[in-house]
């Protein structure tokens, strides 16, 4: 937040009620808010499946660069609208699947896979378009565990992908990606502070999270 910003300032700039903010961030309707503090601004779809921005200070759009595309980090320019499989087209699916291309396959039957050597995910990803399998795009706002997890250090909770499979995760501020391994569903009490994916700490750390929440895209396969 910078000087002069009140959650009324804020409600109106973003078209929300104070209450809608403050409900979000755990506040009262009539407390202050400091410089430098980061709030949530709720989507316009509300639940849990929308998309939530973080306001840091100063509040201003984010506006991604084009980054040059290698095998280590898969990721193109696009344009900064919600994706999902219904917004793609056939040039920008073929598009993606072209970029990942360059990474080595791994052998791998349906979407689930055995392996805990993230090394391996890239090229399992890879694999899906060939069985079939059609590619979602969603952005939302990520957060992380706090504690460090034994073994596989790139895991991830996300609610639309099956447990097991591979996604892609971009960190939309530094265009950073990695490949994790879906473990399950994201927790209720994240869910309800509109958390899209929960990664783990090593996973946010190569990611270049500089916050505790941050704004990413995800890209999973579905059978569907």
């Amino acid at each position: 937040m910078k000087k002069g910003d009140t959650l009324y300032s804020l409600a109106r700039q973003y078209g929300k009620t104070v209450h809608e903010i403050a409900k979000a961030n755990s506040m009262g309707a009539n407390d202050g808010i400091k410089i430098g503090q980061v709030l949530l601004i709720p989507s316009s779809g509300g639940g849990p499946q929308a998309s939530s921005l973080t306001a840091t200070k100063p509040v201003k759009s984010f506006t991604p660069k084009p980054v040059p595309s290698t095998p280590d980090t898969p990721y193109r320019d696009e344009d900064t609208k919600p994706r999902n499989e219904a917004h793609l087209t056939q040039a920008e699916m073929q598009q993606d699947e072209s970029v990942m291309a360059a990474i080595p396959p791994v052998a791998t039957s349906g979407l689930k896979t055995s392996s805990t050597n993230p090394a391996d995910y890239p090229g399992v990803f890879t694999q899906y378009p060939t069985q079939g399998f059609k590619i979602v795009k969603q952005r939302g706002t990520a957060n992380y565990l706090t504690d460090a997890t034994s073994g596989n250090q790139f895991l991830a909770f996300y609610n639309y992908a099956e447990t097991g499979s591979i996604i892609r995760v971009t960190n939309m501020l530094n265009h950073k990606t990695i490949f994790v391994k879906v473990m399950g569903k994201v927790p209720m009490q994240d869910a309800k502070q509109d958390i899209a994916i929960k990664l783990t700490a090593s996973a946010a750390e190569e990611l270049g999270a500089q916050e505790e929440k941050f704004l990413v895209e995800v890209a999973a396969y579905s059978a569907n």
